[in-house]
């Protein structure tokens, strides 16, 4: 039997050719349709409420990230569809569902319909595009430690001093690096100080510097530099001390080179060089104030 499928409306972003016949056929409902749709609030929140087979838990993060970038109207139509069976359970798309209660948001999205059970089996096997990868498309320069020490710039910002707070989402990472463009400078500098010294891993260089060269770029960069080679610096300097505790971090294994441990020393080091205060020995206590550049 030949079903005619309506014209598409190239004027209709939400057009489905398979509305009118699958609600004028009734035996055509098992297969699997694509719609596209506003989902809001309520539509999400009956999903989620009505739909209940054995699920792995949410993953607070997830929601909490895709709902800042619904409230934040960076929501994208992207092709990624909310899958159900043909019992109406949810496959694929609760963490997208719950975002979107907790962000009172609408946002479009593709809808695949009367899938067999099965199906989930198969669901998220494949590889998600990570930050980095985005910005390799969009042509950066060493775009995975970019993004890498965007995600912490960002945690900065939030103020997430630790450091070990929620990741923000490709889109913050993007409208992050589109506010403060000097961080591609900041990777360059931790890069070639990373080369020469390779004890603090070069994403929280690259914080340290962005960090330090708000109060005096080219005095960020010498310290990155005096850091990287370590010659010509008399006992009581700071860098000397900061370098001595790094290696002595990193040899005895303790625990101590958290990205936390590791920033908080680079700014103390950093303080009593601008300071002009000796410094002979580095230290800082898990759970302690995170310092602040000066």
């Amino acid at each position: 039997m030949t079903v005619d499928v309506p014209e598409p409306d190239p004027f209709d972003p939400f057009f489905d050719p398979f509305a009118d016949t699958a609600a004028g056929d009734p035996a055509s409902s098992p297969a699997p349709r694509v719609r596209t749709l506003i989902v809001g609030p309520r539509q999400a929140t009956n999903w989620l409420a009505a739909h209940n087979a054995v699920q792995r838990p949410l993953r607070e993060k997830v929601v909490a990230a895709y709902a800042r970038d619904m409230a934040a109207g960076h929501w994208r139509l992207n092709g990624d569809t909310i899958k159900l069976c043909v019992h109406g359970d949810v496959l694929d798309g609760r963490h997208r569902l719950a975002a979107v209660a907790r962000a009172q948001a609408s946002v479009p999205v593709m809808l695949v319909e009367n899938l067999p059970d099965s199906a989930q089996e198969s669901v998220d096997c494949g590889s998600r595009r990570s930050a980095g990868d985005v910005l390799a498309l969009h042509g950066e320069q060493r775009p995975h430690l970019l993004a890498a020490a965007l995600r912490l710039l960002w945690r900065w910002e939030v103020g997430d001093l630790r450091l070990t707070g929620h990741a923000p989402t490709t889109a913050e990472v993007l409208q992050l690096l589109a506010a403060r463009p000097t961080m591609r400078d900041s990777i360059e500098a931790a890069h070639q100080t990373h080369a020469a010294f390779p004890y603090p891993q070069a994403s929280v260089l690259a914080l340290a510097h962005h960090l330090f060269a708000f109060r005096d770029a080219d005095a960020a960069t010498v310290f990155l530099e005096q850091l990287a080679s370590g010659t010509g610096l008399p006992d009581g300097h700071p860098v000397l001390a900061l370098r001595r505790a790094l290696v002595r971090a990193a040899s005895t294994g303790n625990g101590s080179q958290s990205r936390t441990w590791k920033l908080a020393v680079l700014i103390r080091a950093w303080n009593a060089g601008r300071a002009g205060q000796p410094l002979h020995r580095l230290s800082y206590l898990a759970g302690s104030q995170m310092p602040l550049p000066r």
